[in-house]
């Protein structure tokens, strides 16, 4: 089972395993040449310090580090990872220029020559604890077997917590697994290594996206749009057109969207909506990382019952409440999978829909207004977000059903079935794409040369 991977995401580092984000000591990330990295330039203190300490058995494990040294070989220790002190754990450049991987109490699971090494060169090492044994393999070739007597523990990524054996260069994944890896899985972590592009790795597929302010100026009632991608900055452009810019606080940048921490992160709209009782459609493409807790999508409020919150419940249901009436769902949103939700009133009508479905109906006849700065992903510094918005739209008039099933089309994910057979699928059933998670999928079915176009709903898979 997979207990560690790094995830650097635009000037941050989160855990992809438990999402949890850890703490950056200065260091610089950059686009490399293997993906968005982390750089240490070798000032004594830099570190990554993880959430907390990982202790991996030498009867079962696997480590897999992407890295590249710009300097430091012979010239001091140059620790790639490493634990509270100098006598734990450490993989990296030892005094000699070595490369080794010592256990909790000195035991070596790797000790591998200096002379093999050149600056400014990516390097995937991976090493293989299987009943006591140490496999380890630089760049798809076993240099190493040890019988080590250590397990090994790290809580640091670029250095130990004293914060003098700070690596010099680039640290590109750090991946922690309680088992260890089989030859199939051995070739294909070194290549995804190889098979990284120049701006992108398996943990940045491709480069960010860059800011490009869409013209929305004459859709009738937008309030306020934002795509999640800062412009510069703290900036959160309305692409709207209205001037509604948000300013970010917290959230970092993906290839999705913006990510929320759940702990200080949130957008101030910088605005105070004037739906006050009229009518509203607020939509918002959303993605939780956590259960049980209450988590905010758009909010005013800075007491109990004042403004208006949509909120996902700590039943993992969803909520609207206006004023102190709130209307609440049934349905639970998915975890860790992108959905879409609309919040709409029409007169006094009020109702939630999620994914293209309308889960619940009420009325509330209440004022929004509160005098107070609309926000995403908190209400009045509780009920935070943890997970992604992708985009988020306000708009003063309330949409028609069919408005909201076109808006929740346009993120159904495409698959392409061929129910053509041949001498590779006798049966004709072979998907050339991707399904995973919940919701509709867009399934274009080929059964002669023209396609049909299908919509299926699909559970959990």
């Amino acid at each position: 089972m997979k207990l560690f991977q790094t995830s650097f995401e635009h000037g941050s580092y989160r855990d992809k395993v438990s999402n949890a984000f850890g703490v950056n000591t200065n260091g610089i990330f950059h686009k490399g040449e293997k993906g968005l990295a982390w750089y240490n330039d070798g000032t004594i203190g830099n570190d990554i310090a993880l959430v907390s300490s990982i202790t991996l058995s030498r009867s079962a494990a696997t480590i897999e580090v992407w890295f590249r040294a710009d300097a430091g070989f012979g010239t001091g220790d140059r620790w790639l990872l490493g634990y509270t002190s100098g006598g734990d754990s450490f993989l990296g450049f030892d005094a000699t220029g070595d490369l080794a991987l010592e256990g909790d109490g000195g035991n070596l699971w790797l000790d591998y020559s200096k002379t093999n090494f050149v600056k400014d060169t990516w390097y995937h090492l991976l090493s293989v604890a299987d009943g006591g044994t140490v496999k380890n393999y630089l760049n798809g070739v076993l240099i190493d077997t040890t019988t080590p007597g250590d397990d090994v523990t790290f809580q640091y990524i670029g250095n130990y917590s004293a914060g003098n054996r700070q690596f010099f260069g680039y640290i590109a994944k750090v991946l922690f697994d309680d088992e260890p890896y089989t030859e199939k899985q051995r070739s294909k972590a070194y290549e995804r290594f190889l098979n990284a592009p120049l701006l992108g790795s398996e943990l940045y597929p491709k480069q960010m996206p860059e800011f490009k302010a869409t013209d929305l100026s004459n859709v009738p009632n937008l309030v306020a749009a934002y795509n999640m991608i800062p412009s510069s900055g703290e900036v959160l452009t309305d692409i709207s057109g209205s001037g509604n810019n948000g300013v970010v606080n917290g959230p970092i940048q993906n290839l999705s969207g913006l990510v929320f921490d759940g702990v200080g992160d949130y957008i101030d709209l910088n605005f105070q909506n004037t739906l006050t009782t009229g009518d509203f459609t607020f939509l918002a493409r959303v993605k939780k990382n956590v259960t049980g807790a209450f988590q905010t999508i758009f909010s005013n409020r800075n007491s109990a019952s004042s403004g208006y919150q949509f909120r996902i419940q700590n039943d993992e249901t969803i909520s609207l409440s206006i004023g102190a009436t709130a209307l609440l769902s049934t349905a639970d949103t998915p975890l860790r999978n992108y959905f879409d939700v609309v919040f709409r009133r029409s007169g006094t009508d009020v109702e939630i829909w999620l994914d293209g479905v309308n889960i619940s109906s009420g009325t509330n006849a209440n004022s929004m207004a509160n005098g107070v700065n609309d926000q995403i992903g908190r209400r009045w510094s509780t009920h935070r977000l943890n997970g992604e918005i992708g985009d988020a739209k306000i708009f003063n008039r309330a949409f028609t059903d069919q408005e909201i099933t076109d808006y929740h089309n346009q993120f159904a994910k495409r698959v392409v079935l061929n129910r053509i057979p041949s001498i590779y699928d006798p049966v004709g059933n072979v998907p050339f794409g991707m399904i995973s998670g919940t919701g509709t999928y867009v399934v274009d079915e080929i059964t002669t040369q023209d396609s049909v176009l299908k919509e299926l709903d699909i559970g959990v898979l």
